[in-house]
């Protein structure tokens, strides 16, 4: 039964992996219009939508990066539960959550600096 929830885990993992590499694709080709579910949805993105463009092309690596590692992560899950006497089950969730951490962060940061960009810009 553990292996089926291990493999399981990595079978969700990795269609959030596929999710986030077509989102991260859309953002970085503007084909993600202004809305409320997708995207990265801040005060400032909803302010026109140049800047909803601007914001997703900003955060568009960092995403594609994090489904890139999400698809890892389902890989070390599916490991887990086939090696289940091997590995532990703290491997591959421990990896999945530094993963998402560094992930928020790129993407906080990214979408950070186009702001930041964009006042240099002004000032000159």
């Amino acid at each position: 039964m553990y292996q089926a929830t291990a493999i399981g885990l990595g079978l969700l993992v990795l269609a959030t992996a596929i999710a986030l590499l077509v989102l991260g694709g859309a953002m970085r080709k503007d084909k993600l219009p202004p809305n409320s579910w997708a995207g990265i949805r801040t005060k400032a993105a909803f302010n026109s939508k140049f800047e909803w463009y601007r914001i997703q092309r900003a955060g568009s690596l960092p995403i594609t990066g994090l489904g890139i590692a999400y698809a890892d992560s389902s890989i070390l899950f599916a490991l887990q539960g086939i090696y289940y006497e091997t590995i532990s089950a703290f491997i591959p969730i421990t990896v999945l959550t530094v993963q998402s951490i560094i992930g928020i962060i790129w993407t906080y940061r990214a979408t950070q600096n186009t702001r930041t960009q964009d006042a240099l810009k002004q000032e000159l």
